[in-house]
């Protein structure tokens, strides 16, 4: 898509060369895509506008390729101490409210705030069940701030800092790289998620690639499998992805009913304006035998 973008973009200055004109990429593949034998339809799309044109693709490995890096690897996108908007979130002090609400209300985080709230340099009694101590000592892997905010301890890293830094500068980048994964609960896990994948920066990109971006920031339960679910279910990526596996085979043919309404189907006609008693919703009973419906 960046090369058919390009290309568009100085179509005035293109089209009609006699020569042919070097599109520079790292990407090594696409040396082979104008005789590739295989395209999946988004291919075929792409090629069918750039077909119109006389071009050569000249690969460049990416440790030559260092003009694109320095662009690609602007400060801007390193790792601030917290941060919500490294995900482009359009309302990030409204979702860190939401996360410190959501903390308390949590199943798993909930304990673990109450007993950061209240230190205690004992272990807990005797007397305690076997969930707070649970919880105590799942406690001890964990931080709460004074802003309420809960974090899962991280190692300290190797950070460069200035010569010439002040020792609170390197007390305050100390504290940064301590830090490790900010705590989400379950309320506010869906909007990560969306952030994550659908939204411009997110890409919709696969379950490893979101993961990966996404388990250096934050941290809950189970955090791979919800992903993974969480892209199994995206529409457009049902959409726009090529089916990589086996053939499915051939349909086979369903049971035929014997009698009055032994094989039914059902469908659901809904999102319909409100009616006088309140339904918005009309499901449809269809016998296979009789075609014969009851709504």
């Amino acid at each position: 898509m960046g090369i058919r973008d390009a290309i568009l973009y100085w179509k005035f200055n293109l089209h009609g060369a006699e020569q042919p004109f070097l599109v520079h990429t790292d990407h090594a593949t696409l040396r082979w895509i104008l005789t590739q034998p295989h395209l999946t339809v988004r291919q075929m799309d792409i090629l069918t506008v750039l077909q119109n044109f006389n071009w050569e693709v000249k690969h460049i490995p990416g440790v030559k390729n260092q003009i694109v890096d320095a662009l690609s690897r602007r400060p801007a996108f390193r790792r601030e101490r917290c941060n919500l908007t490294a995900l482009e979130v359009t309302a990030a002090v409204e979702w860190v409210d939401d996360i410190k609400a959501g903390i308390l209300d949590d199943e798993w985080f909930g304990p673990i705030a109450d007993c950061l709230a209240n230190p205690s340099p004992r272990l807990p009694p005797s007397t305690a069940s076997t969930k707070e101590r649970k919880s105590w000592v799942a406690a001890q892997r964990f931080y709460l701030e004074e802003n309420g905010l809960l974090w899962l301890r991280g190692d300290l890293e190797k950070t460069q800092v200035n010569k010439t830094a002040t020792a609170k500068e390197k007390e305050e980048v100390g504290k940064a790289d301590m830090r490790g994964w900010l705590c989400i609960p379950r309320t506010m896990q869906q909007q990560i998620l969306h952030e994550a994948h659908n939204t411009p920066t997110g890409g919709n990109f696969g379950a490893d690639r979101m993961y990966l971006r996404m388990k250096g920031r934050y941290f809950w339960k189970q955090m791979w499998r919800d992903t993974q679910r969480y892209v199994a279910g995206c529409d457009l990526g049902h959409q726009t992805n090529q089916w990589s596996g086996k053939p499915m085979g051939l349909l086979q043919q369903l049971p035929i009913a014997k009698g009055h309404w032994q094989r039914i189907g059902i469908d659901f006609i809904t999102d319909l304006p409100t009616s006088g008693n309140g339904h918005d919703c009309i499901v449809t009973f269809v016998d296979h035998m009789t075609k014969r419906a009851h709504w």
